[in-house]
């Protein structure tokens, strides 16, 4: 299986700058996840809320944007992800 640099990103809303949730490639401990987002974007995020999912980045208008799908389970194009909603 393919590993992942642990990268913690924040993913904003199309029509504003709000952050509406965390993320980075790889099923990655739930525990380093929570104190990445405490330290890197100074957010209070609950664990029990912190999922282990598949996403797919889909382009929407061009290169500029896309649209991260999540799945249960993982499908053709998929990656495996850690993420949680804010």
């Amino acid at each position: 299986m393919k590993e992942y640099l642990f990268e913690v990103y924040a993913m904003c809303e199309f029509e504003g700058c709000r952050t509406v949730s965390y993320m980075t490639k790889g099923h990655h401990d739930k525990k380093k996840f929570i104190d990445e987002i405490k330290e890197q974007y100074k957010a209070d995020v609950d664990i029990s809320n912190v999922q282990h999912s598949w996403g797919k980045f889909i382009p929407f208008c061009g290169d500029s944007q896309c649209v991260l799908h999540t799945f249960n389970k993982p499908v053709r194009g998929s990656f495996p992800m850690t993420y949680v909603n804010v």
